[in-house]
């Protein structure tokens, strides 16, 4: 799932919620529901991934039943 590698990304970097909210313009509240499993869209997860540095692939969720991504 890529709320758990987006949160483990985070402890590796040091960095906080507030600190990739600011990175990437979305509020600390949407990122927290992202890290917790909820639906997530394309441009949340490119703009994630530019901020932490790592390709999309690293952190797109694998297609799983009940888990949707929005484009």
């Amino acid at each position: 799932m890529s709320g758990k590698k987006i949160k483990k990304m985070l402890i590796d970097k040091d960095m906080t919620i507030k600190a990739l909210s600011d990175l990437t313009g979305f509020t600390s509240a949407y990122l927290s529901r992202v890290i917790h499993g909820h639906a997530v869209s394309e441009r949340a997860i490119r703009s994630i991934a530019f901020a932490l540095g790592v390709n999309v692939e690293d952190i797109r969720p694998h297609k799983l039943p009940g888990m949707e991504v929005r484009v």
